[in-house]
């Protein structure tokens, strides 16, 4: 089971109207959310063995409604068990079982748990490096930093694993007509971008829209290549394919899309001068189309 999988109605309205970036941050907010409603009582070893019998589902219920110290080691080594036993499925399962792509994207979910695990990790220690930086604490402050690096880079390395497995699916022909393969090809496209591998996420981006034209993820890819453009300060591009969002009516970043035009107009960075009619009409259309139910994300 994937991490879409598990959440709830709710959750799943407001991941689906994300745009990629809200989606990316949603997924760790929801981890966080987890880990955090686990407290400090310890499991028994019966709990632990009943855990390891439940689905993904039962555990994270389990898991919700129960205070652990111990949680998050827990979490992190069914994980592991997880990606072990996924691999070991994978290596003994023939290449043409109907099931061996569902493993691989299966493999790569865990890996993304774990990159946002680790990044949680990275991200909690801001404060107390902070704190030691106003105390004038250097040799915290650089003890609690090379901890925080380590921590960025086993996130890094969960990253470039999950890509790895992602592109294993996306590239072999005998997976060509799996079900999901253009929701793999998004995730693909999306941690490519992370990683700084742009020409690959490029590529993967554009067999999406082209093999794909009908997939809900169509109008997140053109988003995202938007924003790649957007952030490369190459305005009018980023323009070109907001606009291409806007084609999409129904699109759940609809009204995101309208604000990062806005934007665009408002700042164009060197290319033209600033168009601040344009600008205004794009914040109001953004306004009116959030108010409407498409904002893509409560953030909107």
């Amino acid at each position: 089971q994937t991490l879409y999988d598990h959440m709830t109605p709710e959750q799943r309205r407001r991941y689906k109207n994300a745009s990629p970036e809200e989606q990316a941050q949603f997924r760790e907010n929801l981890r966080k959310e987890h880990r955090r409603e686990l407290m400090s009582e310890r499991f028994s070893d019966e709990q632990i063995r009943a855990l390891r019998n439940m689905s993904p589902e039962e555990r994270r219920e389990f898991l919700r409604n129960h205070n652990s110290d111990r949680a998050d080691r827990l979490s992190q080594r069914f994980s592991d068990e997880q990606i072990d036993m996924l691999k070991n499925l994978i290596k003994t399962t023939d290449k043409g079982d109907p099931e061996r792509p569902d493993f691989l994207f299966r493999l790569a979910d865990h890996h993304l748990e774990k990159k946002a695990y680790f990044d949680q990790q990275a991200d909690e220690l801001f404060d107390p490096i902070w704190e030691a930086e106003d105390a004038g604490n250097k040799s915290k402050v650089k003890q609690l930093q090379q901890k925080q690096d380590r921590h960025r880079a086993d996130g890094k390395k969960a990253s470039e694993a999950a890509a790895r497995v992602y592109e294993a699916l996306v590239t072999d022909p005998t997976y060509q007509s799996y079900k999901r393969m253009d929701e793999a090809l998004y995730y693909y496209a999306f941690e490519l971008g992370s990683l700084g591998r742009e020409e690959k996420m490029k590529d993967a981006y554009k067999r999406l829209i082209t093999n794909y034209p009908d997939s809900p993820f169509i109008s997140q890819a053109y988003l995202a290549f938007a924003d790649y453009y957007y952030n490369k300060s190459e305005i009018q591009n980023a323009v070109r394919l907001y606009e291409k969002v806007l084609s999409f009516k129904d699109s759940p970043v609809y009204a995101y899309a309208l604000y990062k035009m806005g934007w665009c107009y408002l700042n164009p960075i060197g290319t033209s001068e600033p168009e601040y009619a344009k600008s205004l009409q794009k914040f109001d259309q953004t306004i009116k189309a959030t108010l409407a139910g498409r904002a893509g994300s409560e953030a909107n």
